[in-house]
C-alpha cells in the first residue's frame, strides 16, 4: 500500500511542477467560467450546464492526453524497465498513476463547482440547482473524464510511437458530443439507423443541441447512469488486465479479471436494455417534434370508426412512473345505447396488457394505433353501469413524458383511456396540433401514484400517495424541477428555474383576467379564467404564427412557457395574451374537425380588432393578421390572401363600429362551434352576411 501511496504522491508532484498543467487548468477554468456566466446572464441556470456539452468534448481530449502522458512518462525517460524488476513495482506505479488521474479530475470539478456556485449566488439561482448541478457534473464530467483518461492509458500502454496521437483523435471524435454530425453522415451513407450506437459511445450529453427544459430538468435518467457504469467498468477492467499481464504474465489472472468484468457488467447491461423513456433530440434539433409528427403524418385517421357511446363517470388509477409508465385504470361508466363493443383512445406507445371487467374476467380487445376496441361477451345495456379495468405500460410521448426524473401529463393528452375514437395529435403542415381529449363531463378520480415527487395535480391530496376529487375536464399531473406558490387565492405551480418570471406572474394573471372579460363580452362567451390552480409548463407550441400557449380546463389553466420567459417581461405582452386566450377557446371538442388555418384566421382577425380597440399594439410590431396576409401573398396562396385581405379591410372600415364587429365575430365563432368544417368560401359568405346584416348572435360554451 505504501508503494502505491508513494507512487501517487510522486505523480502528483510531477503534475504540479509541469508548466503545461497550469496552462491547461487556467484555460479550462476560464472557458468554463465564461460559459457559465454567459448563460446565467440570461437567467438560464439549466442552460449554463447543458451548454457545456462541447466543453466536455475538450475535456475528454485533455483527459486522454493526460492518461497517455502519465503511462508513457517512464518510457520517455527510459526508466520503465526498473519498475518491472521491483516486487509489485509496475502495478503499484500504474495504480498511483490512476489515482493521480482521478485526483486531477476531482480537483478540476471542485474548482469548476466553486466557480458555478459563486455565479449561482451572484445571480440568485435557487438552491435546488446547487446539488443538482453537482450530480450533473459528476455524471457528465467526472465519469467521462475518467473513462477517456483510462482510454489514453490503454493506448499509451501498447502504442509507443507518435501514431498514438492521431489514434486518440480518431477515438475522441466518436466518444464525445461531436460524434453526432459524423454518425449522421454514416447514417446517410449506409441508410441505417446508428442512433443507439452513437448515443452509447458518446461519453458526453447525447443531446447537445436541445435547450434546457425547465420542467424536465437536467438529463440524468437511470439509462445514462447505466451507460456510464458499463463504460467505467469495461475500460477499468481492460486496463487492469493489461497491467496484470505486464506485471505477472499469468493467464489465470487474465481469466479471473475478465470473469469479474462479465459478472459486474452483466446486470448493468440487462438493466440498460430495459425499456425506459429517455428524452433526447437524436441528431436533429427538432427530433422531439419529429418523433410524434412523423407518426401522425403517416397515421392521419383513427383505426376504428368513431363510436363515442360511453359516458365515463369515474376513474380509479394506480400509476407508477419509473423508467416508463405502468398503470392500472378502473373506469366506471355507462353506455348511451346497447352495444357489444366500445372504443377508447390511448396514446399508441402505452401498450395494453389486459382488459378485464369488474369480476376480473378477461375481455377481448384490439389495440391499433391510438385506439382500443373492447368486445364484450354479452351486450351492454343502455344506461347500465359497468366497470372496465385496463392494465398497460410503455413509453409516453417525448412531449408529455413520465419516467424516474419527471412527469408532465396534461389533461388533454390521452395518457388515460377516454371514450371515443380519436388521434392524440394532428400533423398539419409544419405544425403538430394536440386535440382536447379529456372527459367532457364532471368526473370523479382516485389516483394512487408512485414516481418523482413532489407531485402537483388539480386533485386534492388525501395522504402521502393518494389524490381524489371531481373535476370537469380531466386531471393533469406534473413532477420534476417544480415548485408552488400562491397568487391571491390561486395556487401557481411553476419550474424552479423560472425564479425571475414568477415575480411578473401577478401582473400577468391580472391582465389575463381583464382581457378574458373583454373577450367574453365581445364574443358573448361564458368562459371563466378564474381558476383555483395554474400550471406553467413547457408544453410545446402548436402554431408557428399564433400564440397558443393557454389551455383553459375550467378548474385549472395550463400556460406554456420555456426558459426564455425567465429573461424578462415576456409574459405581459397584450399582443400575445389576446391570441393565446382566443386559442384556448377554439381548443374545443366541437372544433376538432375545423382546419387550423381557419381557426388561426379567426384568432388573428379578432386579435387585430382587439389591438385597434384597446390600443394594445406594440410599436414596430406588425399584427399577426398582417403577417398572415404577407405569408399568403409571398407563397402565392391567392385564395387565402384574398380572403384575409377582405377580412382586414372589413375590420379597418368598421373599427369604430363595435356592435357590428361583435356580431361578426360571434357569428364566426358560432359557425366554428357547429363542428361543420369551414372553408375559405364559407369565410367569404360569412363576410357578406355581416355586410348585409344577416348575422346570428348566439351564446357560446
Amino acid at each position: 500500500m505504501r508503494k502505491i501511496t508513494d507512487s501517487w504522491k510522486i505523480e502528483l508532484v510531477l503534475l504540479v511542477r509541469n508548466f503545461w498543467t497550469w496552462i491547461f487548468l487556467l484555460l479550462a477554468l476560464v472557458s468554463v467560467g465564461l460559459q457559465f456566466n454567459s448563460r446565467l446572464q440570461l437567467f438560464d441556470p439549466g442552460g449554463a450546464l447543458i451548454s457545456t456539452a462541447f466543453i466536455i468534448q475538450g475535456g475528454i481530449f485533455v483527459s486522454m492526453i493526460l492518461g497517455l502522458s502519465l503511462v508513457q512518462r517512464e518510457s520517455v525517460t527510459s526508466s520503465n524497465e526498473m519498475f518491472y524488476v521491483l516486487p509489485n513495482g509496475y502495478s503499484s506505479k500504474i495504480v498511483g498513476k490512476c489515482l493521480a488521474l482521478l485526483t486531477a479530475i476531482i480537483v478540476f470539478i471542485i474548482l469548476s463547482v466553486m466557480i458555478l456556485y459563486f455565479l449561482f449566488w451572484k445571480f440568485g439561482v435557487p438552491y435546488l440547482f446547487y446539488w443538482k448541478s453537482f450530480i450533473y457534473l459528476s455524471l457528465y464530467w467526472g465519469t467521462s473524464f475518467w473513462i477517456s483518461g483510462i482510454i489514453g492509458m490503454i493506448i499509451g500502454s501498447y502504442v509507443k510511437s507518435r501514431i498514438a496521437y492521431p489514434l486518440l483523435v480518431f477515438i475522441w471524435i466518436f466518444i464525445g458530443p461531436l460524434n453526432s454530425p459524423v454518425i449522421k453522415n454514416f447514417m446517410a451513407i449506409f441508410n441505417t439507423d446508428l442512433t443507439p450506437i452513437g448515443n452509447f459511445i458518446n461519453l458526453g450529453q447525447t443531446d447537445p443541441y436541445t435547450p434546457y427544459d425547465p420542467v424536465y430538468g437536467l438529463p440524468m435518467e437511470i439509462h445514462r447512469w447505466l451507460q456510464k457504469g458499463i463504460w467505467v467498468i469495461s475500460v477499468t477492467f481492460i486496463f487492469l488486465t493489461i497491467t496484470v499481464l505486464k506485471s505477472y504474465r499469468k493467464p489465470v489472472f487474465t481469466v479471473l479479471i475478465l470473469s469479474g468484468l462479465l459478472i459486474l457488467n452483466l446486470p448493468l447491461v440487462l438493466l440498460f436494455n430495459k425499456e425506459e423513456q429517455v428524452i433526447r433530440t437524436g441528431y436533429e434539433a427538432n427530433a422531439v417534434r419529429n418523433y410524434d409528427r412523423n407518426y401522425y403524418t403517416q397515421n392521419t385517421k383513427p383505426s376504428f370508426e368513431n363510436s363515442d357511446s360511453f359516458i365515463i363517470e369515474s376513474y380509479e388509477i394506480d400509476l407508477k412512473s419509473f423508467r416508463n409508465v405502468t398503470a392500472q385504470v378502473k373506469i366506471k361508466g355507462k353506455p348511451i345505447r346497447t352495444t357489444e363493443k366500445l372504443i377508447f383512445t390511448l396514446y399508441h406507445q402505452l401498450r395494453i396488457k389486459s382488459v378485464t371487467d369488474e369480476n376480473n374476467v378477461e375481455l377481448s380487445f384490439k389495440q391499433v394505433g391510438d385506439q382500443i376496441l373492447v368486445s364484450f361477451p354479452v351486450p351492454l345495456k343502455s344506461n347500465e353501469h359497468t366497470t372496465i379495468v385496463f392494465n398497460y405500460e410503455g413509453i409516453s410521448s417525448p412531449y408529455f413524458y413520465a419516467n424516474d426524473q419527471a412527469v408532465m401529463l396534461p389533461a388533454y393528452f390521452p395518457w388515460l383511456p377516454i371514450s371515443g375514437s380519436y388521434q392524440a395529435m394532428k400533423a398539419e403542415g409544419s405544425e403538430l396540433i394536440r386535440y382536447p381529449l379529456y372527459p367532457r363531463n364532471p368526473t370523479k378520480y382516485i389516483l394512487r401514484y408512485s414516481g418523482p415527487e413532489p407531485l402537483f395535480t388539480n386533485l386534492q391530496k388525501k395522504n402521502t400517495s393518494v389524490w381524489t376529487g371531481q373535476v370537469p375536464n380531466g386531471i393533469s399531473l406534473v413532477a420534476g424541477m417544480m415548485t408552488e406558490t400562491r397568487v391571491g387565492q390561486t395556487k401557481v405551480c411553476y419550474p424552479v428555474s423560472l425564479y425571475k418570471m414568477i415575480d411578473t406572474t401577478p401582473l400577468y394573471l391580472k391582465k389575463v383576467q381583464n382581457i378574458a372579460k373583454n373577450v367574453n363580452t365581445d364574443l358573448n362567451i361564458q368562459k371563466s379564467f378564474d381558476v383555483s390552480r395554474i400550471f406553467f409548463l413547457s408544453v410545446p407550441d402548436e402554431s408557428n404564427l399564433i400564440p397558443s400557449n393557454i389551455w383553459n380546463l375550467e378548474d385549472h389553466l395550463i400556460i406554456g412557457i420555456n426558459q426564455m420567459y425567465n429573461e424578462g417581461d415576456l409574459l405581459n405582452y397584450d399582443i400575445t395574451i389576446v391570441p393565446a386566450i382566443l386559442s384556448s377557446l377554439v381548443k374545443n371538442h366541437n372544433m376538432i374537425n375545423q382546419r387550423e388555418e381557419i381557426k388561426s384566421l379567426f384568432i388573428a382577425s379578432y386579435a387585430y380588432w382587439y389591438g385597434l380597440k384597446h390600443n394594445s399594439s406594440i410599436e414596430n410590431e406588425r399584427p399577426i393578421l398582417v403577417r398572415m396576409l404577407d405569408y399568403y401573398q409571398n407563397t402565392k396562396l391567392n385564395k387565402e390572401a384574398s380572403v384575409t385581405k377582405e377580412i382586414l379591410k372589413l375590420i379597418d372600415n368598421n373599427k369604430t363600429n363595435q356592435l357590428f364587429l361583435q356580431a361578426f365575430f360571434r357569428d364566426w365563432l358560432g359557425r366554428l362551434d357547429q363542428n361543420h368544417q369551414l372553408n375559405w368560401n364559407d369565410i367569404l359568405e360569412l363576410e357578406e352576411a355581416a355586410k348585409s346584416g344577416d348575422t346570428k348572435v348566439t351564446e357560446h360554451f
